[in-house]
């Protein structure tokens, strides 16, 4: 160990006294360090980092999946059949944090609130404590129950001045008052977005709406694994589809959801951004061996001209693994010296990537300070640093630990041989560097031209022009869909005397915007054709929506102020569904 600490002490020495060459190679290595560390940092938070639940690993994801292999959310009535008949489970809660928004009013004006609505189990199988009060009972959590709300520990002190009496107290939600009974645990959101506020689900068993609303998490029985779960799932629901479709056993796996599964908490919080960060992962390693090359073509070049210095050493006695150990030395601490400045650079590379896209990472979103430096960063850090410095040291010293004392005193000095070995290795480095960079430039030529590409693809709509506001439809004003109705018709007459509107419409979701799936069934060539069930997403809008976004009509007419909650169901469909289902039988989809 002293003979290390020597060797490094020595090494700084020699560093000290060649400050530009010491400069540019830390600078060189802290760039791909730094890029490194960065991409690591988001890796670590989304894959590596553990759910802060409790026994995280046993918790599942419940889902329906549809023919072409979609996942989504579940329906109540789904929910409440696996409560009440699964036996895979120590517990199963559901909840609704599908963009709910509800507005805490204060006199005239209102402050939006993101909200969640959770079944009474929901706190337990996530572990949330509470800081005072109490989370919901199962009496809260009936359909009809009282209007009870938990909020979050930062809303409480931030909104309520972390006033303990409020426990107890109504608070204004949507104009219905709901007395707040718990204030959850500091840092608890959940496996979602974070949330301020928390209502009961109260779940219908009776429901007819069989529309995806609620995701669905459980605890497995600790001697059971996930194969068990995934075929009980499906078993349970079979009497299900049975009930609701009029179909035999034999035709219940044609249904339009060919099926239920369940999938790990972890699975189903990260989704599909494990290809991209992987992808990123790559490009960043690239960056790094290049900046390794980079460095280690100084090397040679600074011992190309220290060779006479090392020659020297060898003549008074320096064995080659020692000449090698101090030249790795020097390496390692300008590696080392580079692993700390990227350090500080990967931190701000990830905030720059969360400004980049922000909303597309799980487990992070918009809030960069989500990302800390944890012992997994350091560590990962400090074995990148210890690596680059034996790679790109390795070829330098090899190459001048091999000088030939005798031929240099024979030559009075020459260097031709160590030269001629030193360029040799300089190519190979330089050709190292142009296959690196030419790889990533053909990734990057890749992604400009797919960009190029969808900014240039018809959408079917246009954007320009068009501004969008959000309402809040929760509160007891709005359970009807007539009164939802109302409100939007309200809000399009008072939007229209705008000057300079010329189009006025609402609808559920925006064009692009995530949209709920639902099973159809076109009857008229059942008897003919056999089954033309299939699964498609959809939306509610009202008259004006094709206009505002200037979409093309190709047949038929589009909605008018008829089409209310009182005239017959009528629904417009695009092209692709036309192709899919209907022109494949040659027939008209109109009437």
């Amino acid at each position: 160990m002293s003979r290390l600490l020597r060797d490094f002490r020595y090494a700084a020495r020699t560093l000290a006294r060649n400050p530009g060459f010491a400069t540019t190679a830390i600078a060189a290595l802290a760039l791909g360090i730094g890029a490194t560390t960065a991409i690591f940092s988001v890796v670590n938070k989304v894959l590596l980092e553990p759910l802060p639940f409790p026994d995280a690993g046993r918790l599942v994801q419940v889902m329906s999946v549809s023919q072409l292999g979609n996942q989504s959310v579940v329906s109540i009535p789904k929910y409440v059949i696996w409560r009440d008949n699964t036996h895979v489970f120590d517990s199963i809660a559901a909840y609704d944090i599908s963009g709910l928004s509800i507005s805490l009013n204060h006199g005239d004006l209102a402050e939006p609130l993101e909200a969640a609505r959770v079944s009474a189990n929901y706190f337990s199988l996530f572990g949330a404590g509470v800081t005072i009060g109490r989370a919901f009972s199962t009496s809260e959590d009936q359909p009809g129950g009282p209007r009870v709300c938990v909020i979050s520990e930062s809303l409480w002190r931030a909104r309520f001045a972390g006033d303990p009496a409020l426990i107890g107290r109504t608070i204004p939600l949507e104009n219905d008052a709901f007395k707040v009974i718990g204030v959850l645990a500091r840092g608890f959101t959940g496996p979602g977005s974070p949330v301020d506020i928390w209502l009961p689900l109260q779940a219908d068993p009776s429901s007819a709406d069989h529309v995806g609303r609620v995701h669905v998490a459980a605890r497995l029985k600790s001697a059971l694994q996930l194969k068990e779960a995934q075929k009980d799932v499906g078993e349970t629901m079979l009497p299900f589809l049975l009930k609701y479709r009029p179909h035999t056993a034999s035709e219940a796996p044609m249904l339009p959801f060919e099926g239920f599964t369940a999938i790990s908490l972890r699975d189903a919080v990260v989704g599909d951004i494990r290809p991209g960060l992987f992808l990123l992962t790559g490009a960043v390693g690239f960056v790094l061996l290049i900046s390794c090359a980079n460095v280690a073509n100084l090397l040679l070049a600074r011992t190309s001209r220290r060779i006479r210095e090392l020659a020297i050493r060898a003549a008074l006695g320096a064995q080659r693994k020692q000449i090698i150990r101090q030249l790795l030395s020097e390496s390692v601490l300008l590696s080392l010296a580079g692993g700390g400045l990227g350090l500080g650079l990967g931190l701000l590379g990830v905030r720059l990537l969360l400004v980049i896209s922000p909303s597309d990472i799980p487990r992070i979103g918009a809030n960069a300070s989500a990302i800390t430096l944890d012992w997994r960063v350091f560590l990962f850090t400090l074995i990148v640093s210890l690596l680059t410095g034996a790679l790109f040291g390795l070829m330098p010293a090899l190459s001048a630990s091999r000088v030939d004392v005798a031929s240099l005193v024979k030559d009075n000095g020459s260097q031709s041989g160590v030269g001629f070995r030193g360029h040799r290795n300089q190519s190979a480095l330089v050709i190292a560097e142009v296959a690196l960079a030419l790889v990533l430039l053909v990734g990057a030529g890749l992604l400009i031209r797919s960009f190029v590409a969808t900014r240039t693809v018809s959408r079917g709509f246009d954007e320009q022009d068009v501004l969008t506001l959000e309402m809040s439809l929760a509160g007891s004003q709005f359970e009807k869909t007539a009164q939802v109705a109302e409100l939007v018709r309200r809000a399009k007459r008072r939007i229209e005397r705008i000057p300079g509107v010329t189009a006025v419409a609402g609808t559920c979701a925006l064009p692009l915007a995530p949209s709920l799936t639902m099973p159809f069934t076109i009857d008229k060539y059942r008897e003919h054709w056999g089954r033309y069930d299939g699964v498609a997403t959809w939306r509610s809008v009202s008259p004006g929506y094709f206009d505002a976004f200037r979409i093309r009509l190709l047949r038929g007419r589009l909605f008018n102020d008829d089409d209310n909650e009182q005239a017959a169901g009528v629904v417009l469909i695009n092209r692709a569904m036309l192709k899919k289902y209907w022109q494949q039988v040659d027939a008209n989809p109109i009437g």
